[in-house]
């Protein structure tokens, strides 16, 4: 598991059952005890906000670079929602050590951390209340608590918050500086989805254009500038990835994939969408908010999309244009697949 959430940058996890969809359309044999125990309980993996505000799932190589490159725009937030409640800094630096210490005897649920802090501090107030709220969202993207999801199903959640230096000593999420992770992770970027554009890395990360700018100039002997016919955009890639993709492009090997609901081989790109699905049918992959709906991916390009029916206990599925019978009867495997992962585990 660790693998393929560092192949793809981390697992897109925004949605509870995203990430383990990923992971089944890409690994042989999943089932949800596989992103469980290292999300959960070895602490290999972990849970975290992070490139567009978003839920991820990381690996302790990933995890600091995606942390610290966008912290400040985090905290930000909870500077904001402070500022509204006119809370001094002495009281705001007392609820915090409270929490902290509240966490550390065990993981515990957001009400619980406000009864038990109301308690130390004495007071009921609604002031202090907002005030305890902010603060677990803040040490939460601080990197002082981390998310831990208690629900027995994989699909549903039972959030607790527990002390993240405690139960993943494995995540270093303080060790880089801001510059040095926001380079890195601009180059991560354009390692795993490239060819990309400055627009795409922006959408991606949430990082301002200069500082991607700076990026791409830092590690410029790295990288190559790419051209694609019918657009005027430069594109870039590794060295590395352009030389083997020169070597695989002649190859014909066809394959189909499922892929989920924000999955993240698509996440990675935004102005250079138009290489992934024909433009006639970009509506129906990428809705009005511009995420990513389930698809049907043959050879690297959308050709439909599919859906599940909880209900029904079914999955749904449509081809953007007719296809030929071979590659309809594949489909219909994966589908097969995909429902017998999902129901059976429910």
């Amino acid at each position: 598991m660790i693998d393929v959430a560092n192949d793809l940058l981390g697992l897109h996890a925004a949605r509870l059952p995203t990430p383990f969809v990923s992971l089944a359309v890409r690994v042989n044999n999943f089932n949800s005890n596989m992103l469980w125990e290292p999300l959960y309980k070895d602490g290999d993996l972990i849970k975290l906000r992070c490139m567009r505000r978003t839920l991820h799932i990381l690996s302790p190589l990933f995890s600091p670079i995606a942390h610290r490159a966008t912290l400040s725009f985090r905290i930000a937030d909870c500077n904001t929602k402070y500022k509204k409640i006119q809370i001094d800094d002495r009281k705001k630096e007392e609820i915090k050590s409270i929490i902290v210490e509240l966490v550390k005897e065990n993981p515990l649920s957001a009400n619980d951390i406000q009864s038990l802090s109301k308690f130390k501090l004495g007071s009921l107030t609604d002031e202090y209340s907002q005030a305890i709220s902010i603060a677990i969202k803040e040490l939460w993207e601080s990197g002082e608590l981390c998310y831990i999801n208690e629900s027995p199903h994989w699909g549903k959640e039972q959030r607790l918050y527990g002390h993240a230096p405690t139960l993943y000593p494995k995540h270093r999420l303080n060790d880089l500086s801001i510059e040095e992770a926001r380079r890195r992770l601009v180059f991560h970027h354009i390692d795993t989805f490239g060819p990309v554009t400055e627009v795409d890395i922006a959408w991606w990360s949430g990082l301002g254009r200069t500082v991607i700018r700076e990026a791409i100039e830092h590690y410029a002997e790295k990288l190559v500038n790419v051209t694609i016919q019918s657009s005027d955009k430069t594109f870039y890639m590794t060295k590395s990835n352009y030389e083997h993709l020169c070597k695989i492009r002649d190859e014909n090997d066809r394959w189909i994939s499922l892929m989920a609901y924000e999955d993240p081989s698509l996440k990675g790109f935004y102005e250079s969408r138009f290489l992934y699905v024909d433009m006639q049918h970009y509506n129906r992959l990428f809705n009005t908010i511009g995420e990513v709906r389930a698809s049907i991916f043959s050879n690297g390009k959308a050709i439909g999309i599919w859906s599940i029916d909880k209900v029904m206990k079914r999955i749904d599925w449509e081809m953007f244009e007719k296809t030929d019978r071979q590659t309809k009867h594949y489909i219909e495997k994966k589908i097969s697949e995909m429902r017998n992962f999902l129901f059976e585990q429910s």
